[in-house]
């Protein structure tokens, strides 16, 4: 029994065990049997030399985690994820396990060769950082993350000067011809910059700020995609406006919000934390509303189509929505996909669905983003949710 425990193990996590082997190791696991937790432990002894396995934490694991894959409650209550405790390795060892038995319960119902076990990746998939390409008025980009503190250009009298991560603009001459700058954000990166004007910017993964060099004129304009929160100097000569690809235009004198305008997502979000903003959706017909000036701690959204429907107020936690600026996820009652856009984008990974996603599993907690993808997953078992992991760069969630 010692053998074929440590035997059915091996087959499993190779990824070539067959259905009647699944169901054995599934018993086994269940078993109390000393000579089973023997056999289970000799396993474990003999994969010391990967660092990724800690063997009494797996056996803990294995112990549990079929009674727990058998959990059938369909309407979970939202547990916050902030009030458990859990092991930075056996968390890992959880969610491929889990996932792992979730695809075979899954493979009963579909022909075993239309998918095949995976073997599983112990590759750690590391958190964000900062980090960002500049792309200046004569074309030339300079990644941000791979250089020193200095100037790092020069364009019409401005200097561009990186210290500590951040970016900032110096002097200019504001009677010369406008020259802009591009900073983008790749997935898995964030960055802040001082802008001329002395207005600072937060840029979110997977995002990029168009700006000029100089602000001239009678007012500041610039254009976001993506996310970013700004903290905009006071200039009532010189109104400052922020445009997205979508049709919204902000326009503020001096105030703090955050502009969430993801492709991906389903609606285009303005929030005010200090000061006021009028929120111009170019899209929408005069009829359903087009603009709306905004109170501390409200959100204008519109749909993120080109067909808006107009601009919708509603009261949020502000807390929830500049939680990325300060090094955490916030969830208030999210569901899945929405958490896991989130995800894709910090840890520059794929998310793909392997069937159908229940609407009842929400999503509730604060996390920090500086954590390991493996121990955020791992937290979210609690939901009942299952994951394969493949690759190393792809989460595949299982119904």
């Amino acid at each position: 029994m010692q053998q074929r425990a440590a035997y059915l193990l091996e087959r499993y996590i190779t990824g070539s065990i067959n259905d009647a082997e699944m169901a054995e190791l599934q018993e086994l696991t269940e078993s109390s049997a000393p000579e089973v937790q023997q056999g289970i432990q000799q396993w474990l002894e003999g994969r010391e030399a990967d660092p990724a396995y800690n063997p009494q934490q797996w056996q803990h694991v294995l112990g549990h985690i079929i009674s727990a894959d058998r959990q059938e409650e369909k309407n979970r209550k939202t547990v916050p994820m902030y009030k458990r405790s859990w092991f930075r390795y056996a968390a890992a060892a959880a969610v491929v396990i889990v996932a792992g038995l979730g695809f075979w319960r899954s493979n009963e119902k579909i022909e075993k060769e239309t998918i095949s076990p995976q073997p599983i990746v112990q590759k750690e998939v590391p958190p964000g950082k900062d980090g960002a390409i500049l792309t200046l008025a004569d074309g030339t980009t300079l990644v941000l993350d791979s250089m020193g503190n200095g100037v790092v250009a020069s364009q019409n009298g401005t200097q561009v000067v990186l210290k500590d991560g951040k970016l900032a603009y110096y002097g200019g001459a504001t009677d010369i011809a406008v020259a802009y700058n591009t900073m983008t954000t790749p997935r898995g990166r964030q960055f802040n910059v001082t802008l001329p004007d002395g207005t600072r910017v937060w840029l979110n993964a997977a995002s990029s700020l168009r700006y000029p060099t100089v602000f001239n004129g009678t007012e500041r304009k610039v254009q976001i995609t993506g996310e970013a929160y700004f903290e905009v100097a006071q200039n009532k000569n010189q109104p400052f406006k922020v445009e997205t690809g979508k049709g919204i235009e902000v326009e503020v004198l001096g105030t703090h919000f955050n502009v969430n305008s993801y492709d991906d997502e389903p609606t285009i979000n303005t929030t005010l934390l200090e000061g006021s903003v009028k929120v111009v959706a170019k899209n929408s017909p005069q009829e359903n509303g087009n603009s709306v000036v905004l109170r501390p701690g409200q959100q204008a959204q519109n749909s993120n189509t080109e067909d808006g429907k107009g601009l919708r107020i509603r009261q949020v936690d502000l807390d929830e929505v500049v939680a990325w600026k300060d090094g955490a996820f916030s969830f208030n009652d999210a569901d899945l996909k929405a958490v896991m856009r989130q995800l894709s984008r910090w840890y520059d990974v794929e998310v793909e669905y392997a069937g159908e996603i229940s609407e009842q599993q929400r999503f509730t907690g604060k996390l920090g983003r500086s954590i390991p993808l493996a121990d955020l997953l791992a937290e979210m078992k609690d939901y009942d949710v299952k994951f394969r992991i493949e690759g190393g760069n792809k989460i595949v969630v299982l119904p």
